[in-house]
């Protein structure tokens, strides 16, 4: 900020750096810090996934234990060629998806393309939505 003399009397410049103390408070378009509104949004359809992946697994499973039959002829496929329970067949499927869709919120989150970043969005908002109402599905089979 300012001038100082050394020892042999010449003067030296001195620059004091700022600091920018609200460098980690949220700023316009964004929420929770660092997190846009768009990540956050992926994140969001992210957990509804895997909340609704689970709630579907569980009523599945409800369902099944009440004597309901699985129509779904993929998973009897799968259950028969992999040699798995049927429970584990649903689980298994439940956790690719779960796997799918991370990929999918990472490259959402990582891309930089609008036309990338929309289609990921739909495309996670279409699998809430499908399994939400299969979830709602299940839940009025079984009460």
């Amino acid at each position: 900020m300012g001038a100082n003399r050394d020892d042999s009397g010449s003067r030296q410049s001195v620059w004091a750096q700022s600091v920018d103390f609200n460098s980690r408070l949220p700023s316009d378009g964004e929420i929770l810090g660092r997190v846009t509104s768009y990540e956050f949004s992926v994140l969001a359809l992210f957990s509804c996934t895997v909340v609704l992946s689970v709630t579907d697994l569980l009523t599945t499973t409800m369902a099944l234990h009440d004597g309901l039959r699985e129509g779904n002829i993929m998973l009897l496929g799968i259950a028969s060629a992999m040699n798995l329970t049927f429970f584990q067949a649903i689980a298994t499927t439940k956790l690719g998806f779960i796997l799918g869709t991370a990929v999918l919120a990472f490259l959402g989150i990582k891309s930089n393309l609008l036309t990338t970043r929309k289609i990921i969005f739909g495309s996670m908002a279409a699998f809430v939505v499908l399994l939400l109402l299969v979830s709602l599905n299940n839940l009025i089979l079984i009460f």
